[in-house]
Parts: structure tokens; C-alpha cells; sequence
């Protein structure tokens, strides 16, 4: 997923995505405050850093979210036991 994240820390898995200032920021529900800062923030950065926060927003997604990767790299692990016992 190509894009930038402005994300609850109130999310299951808001850290596991989001690099902060980097792809984006996490705030807290209960500080409305905090996200709009984090929105003005955001409304101020150059094309630059959203290019390069679209890539690791993609980079995050395809190292933790992708089926094909996390069942080979399960596997793996799964052999390597099965071998040392």
C-alpha cells in the first residue's frame, strides 16, 4: 500500500506501519489536537518526502503484510526446527 499514514496509536497495528515522519505519523484519539497538528504537518512537506514516504509505506507492507513472503519465510522457520530436533 502506497501511502502516507496518519494513524491511532489505538490501531492493533499502527506501529508495526507507520515509520514516524518518515510515512507518517500516529496520534492519540484522545488528543484531537495531535492529529491536526500532524495534519498541518502534513499539508507542509514538500512532493519529495511523500514519493519517498509512498515507497516505505510499500517497503512495510510487502516485509510484514504479504502472504507469499510470510509463508515462505514460515516454512523456513518450520524446516529449520523440524531439522534440529
Amino acid at each position: 500500500c502506497k501511502k502516507v499514514m496518519l494513524v491511532s496509536r489505538h490501531v492493533g497495528n499502527a506501529l508495526e506501519v507507520v515509520v514516524e515522519d518518515k510515512n507518517g505519523y500516529i496520534f492519540s484519539y484522545e488528543k484531537p489536537e495531535e492529529a491536526v497538528g500532524y495534519i498541518e504537518a502534513l499539508l507542509m512537506k514538500p512532493q519529495e518526502w511523500y514519493e519517498t514516504a509512498e515507497k516505505i509505506s510499500a517497503s512495510i507492507a510487502q516485509e510484514k503484510f504479504d502472504v507469499i513472503e510470510n509463508t515462505d519465510r514460515i516454512l523456513e522457520d518450520m524446516w529449520r526446527l523440524n531439522k534440529n530436533e
